[in-house]
């Protein structure tokens, strides 16, 4: 956190500063924070918010894709 508020962030962060932490997760080394990092910005809003409030146990239902036929 640290580092983006200096400015030393992602490009991303650095221009849409004030940056909250929500969740934290620790890793052994930076490669597999980053790997993690990239897999959540892909999940649906509803699975990172379910992340985010520790509700794990929803995560696997929310991983399936829904599709609304119109029946």
């Amino acid at each position: 956190m640290h580092q983006h508020a200096a400015g030393e962030g992602s490009e991303y962060t650095r221009r849409r500063m004030r940056v909250e932490r929500v969740f934290v997760q620790e890793r052994a080394n930076i490669g597999e924070a980053f790997a993690v990092e990239k897999r959540v910005q892909g999940w649906s809003r509803a699975k990172r918010e379910a992340l985010i409030r520790g509700e794990q146990h929803l995560l696997p239902a929310l991983s399936k894709k829904r599709f609304d036929r119109g029946e």
